[in-house]
């Protein structure tokens, strides 16, 4: 039995499967990185591949049933279920997520977190989660290697609704979108969070990416309706960017 692994599900993510990539194999050494390629035809997958050859990476080609929220979660589940026959602690994130840890906690990293986990009597860690939103001042993202995702971003927002359980010593059933574990049929909303690890959601770091990739799901069509809709999240709790985060999320 080994210790850890990651893995991701990806369609086109040539912003952020080579952060995901970075971060994860950085925590855990490539081998133990798996990415899950749907269809991709955006060229990041053969990018991806060029930059970390000795991760592992699985494609679904156009025999696989079409691309669906239930397909998602069947084959997420299913391929966690199937690295936790390898691994002792599994990692679920998808490519604009990041696990990190909350500064000046008792973890010294993402590593650290599993290394306790492991030993502890838990069998899965509901994160904090939490997102930056760029501001009408802020430029888009560029991504250039050593440089940081959130190099221009200031401010991060509690992220409601999305303290995920994405780090686990057996396998679960999750609501679509991973956003809740389902236990004995239903949606297990009182699983305790570590406040000590958090869920960095990236979706809305650069409002260009927001637009095409969720313009279509929240009717989202040019910037000031985004802007709009990325106010919802600035009602929320607040802080300053930490520069543990900046140094934990680097091209």
């Amino acid at each position: 039995m080994q210790d850890f692994a990651a893995f991701t599900i990806v369609r086109d993510e040539a912003l952020f499967l080579p952060l995901w990539l970075r971060y994860y194999s950085g925590v855990f050494g490539e081998e133990n990185c798996t990415v899950l390629d749907d269809r991709s035809s955006d060229g990041s997958v053969d990018v991806a591949k060029a930059m970390f050859p000795n991760a592992n990476y699985e494609r679904f080609d156009a025999s696989t049933r079409h691309h669906d929220t239930l397909w998602l979660l069947h084959t997420v589940m299913a391929k966690q279920a199937d690295l936790l026959t390898r691994y002792k602690v599994v990692v679920f994130a998808e490519a604009d997520e990041y696990l990190i840890v909350k500064p000046g906690s008792r973890y010294k990293d993402l590593h650290d977190v599993c290394i306790q986990f492991a030993a502890d009597e838990r069998e899965f860690i509901r994160a904090d989660g939490w997102l930056t939103v760029q501001q009408p001042d802020e430029p888009g993202i560029v991504p250039v290697v050593g440089e940081s995702l959130l190099k221009d971003r200031k401010q991060c927002w509690k992220m409601l609704h999305y303290d995920k359980v994405l780090i686990s010593k057996t396998p679960l059933e999750w609501t679509e979108g991973f956003h809740c574990r389902i236990a004995a049929g239903n949606r297990a909303l009182g699983d305790t969070i570590d406040h000590d690890v958090v869920l960095f959601h990236a979706f809305t770091a650069d409002i260009d990416e927001t637009i095409k990739r969720h313009g279509p799901r929240f009717n989202i069509h040019d910037k000031d309706g985004a802007a709009a809709w990325l106010k919802t999240w600035e009602r929320n709790e607040t802080k300053p960017t930490p520069d543990e985060w900046r140094k934990a999320l680097v091209w």
